[in-house]
């Protein structure tokens, strides 16, 4: 029994033996870096181009062009999502050279006999000449669909964020008095002007006075049909704004003086 209790001890001394000097025959190293691939570090670092005062929100969105139309493929083609607001050509440009709602000549309708002089005797009045304190040239008011704002000289969008602008290009007072507004968001002053009724009453007052108007036309025009912003020997107002998801066209509410 001595004999294989001594035998066992000297084998399993010889045993442990064995495994230290086994392993202390290797070491263990890191693999190589190559096997890693490069660094991803990049010494040069970009910076994005300044976009400050450039509309990059869905006012300057575009509605992709048809699949497999002849500008599918190509960049800032298509229609705008929102149109005559983006400030992305092409756009209806009107007197004042700013987006607007409705094409516009470039230079005031005078008409026969006009005058810049603010006289509501005298023809064509210049909207300057009648701006208020408060920067504003007059008030407009439609009881049927709740409008009472104030209009600014020209079809200015910073016009349009706050009131209802004048078109620059024809009479603020006498003759042929045309006025345009958003028909949506925040400041949807004119969303409903296409909802009026002939014999509906809008009334316009300023420095040199107050005209009340009839209501007597509520038509969709083409974007291109400038007709509407013609001078006119009577007095008439004339409200101008988009038509809802139809770019092309345009609502036009016409009133006469009565």
């Amino acid at each position: 029994m001595k004999k294989i209790i001594l035998i066992s001890g000297l084998m399993l001394l010889f045993s442990l033996t064995s495994i230290t000097a086994f392993a202390s025959t290797y070491t263990f190293e890191g693999a190589e870096q190559a096997n890693f691939g490069k660094h991803t570090e990049v010494a040069d670092t970009y910076v994005a181009p300044s976009i400050e005062n450039v509309k990059v929100n869905k006012d300057s969105a575009f509605i992709p062009p048809k699949f497999g139309s002849r500008t599918a493929d190509t960049p800032e083609t298509g229609e705008l999502l929102t149109p005559n607001i983006s400030g992305v050509p092409p756009m209806a440009l009107g007197g004042t050279g700013e987006t607007v709602y409705i094409y516009a000549p470039s230079a005031p309708n005078t008409g026969s006999g006009g005058s810049s002089n603010p006289s509501a005797s005298t023809g064509w009045v210049d909207g300057n000449s009648i701006k208020q304190a408060d920067g504003s040239i007059g008030r407009l008011e439609i009881s049927a669909i709740g409008v009472n704002t104030k209009v600014y000289e020209g079809e200015h969008l910073s016009n349009l964020a706050k009131g209802a602008g004048h078109y620059s290009c024809t009479s603020a007072w006498s003759g042929n008095v045309a006025i345009c507004a958003h028909n949506r968001g925040t400041n949807a002053i004119f969303g409903r002007i296409h909802t009026l009724q002939n014999g509906d009453i809008i009334t316009y007052s300023t420095s040199l006075g107050t005209m009340r108007f009839s209501v007597f036309s509520v038509r969709q025009v083409n974007e291109y049909d400038t007709s509407c912003l013609n001078p006119t020997a009577e007095n008439i107002i004339t409200l101008t704004t988009c038509v809802r998801d139809i770019p092309s066209l345009r609502w036009v509410v016409q009133a006469k003086q009565i």
